[in-house]
């Protein structure tokens, strides 16, 4: 799927950004979920796990809404109005 393709080119340029260590990739927690979520949608298996990690991985995007107060705005208008 497009999605897994873009999961893979996130961390392709995540490795390469690394340069000389790209081991230090896998320094931060973050990018090791990252790197497990694609290993997993790249196994012959689907289903639910896999939908489910993938929903997990949206919880990074949390993390952006307690940094940016404008985003916060528009998150919490639009779970009212789903309300």
């Amino acid at each position: 799927s497009i999605v897994l393709v873009i999961f893979i080119v996130e961390i392709v340029v995540k490795l390469v950004a690394e340069g000389n260590q790209p081991l230090d990739f896998f320094r931060d927690a973050w990018n090791v979920f990252d790197f497990l979520i694609v290993v997993v949608g790249l196994m012959p298996f689907g289903g639910g796990a896999v939908t489910a990690l993938r929903l997990v991985r949206l919880l990074r995007v949390l993390k952006l809404v307690r940094a940016l107060p404008k985003l916060r705005i528009l998150v919490m208008g639009l779970l009212k109005s789903l309300s």
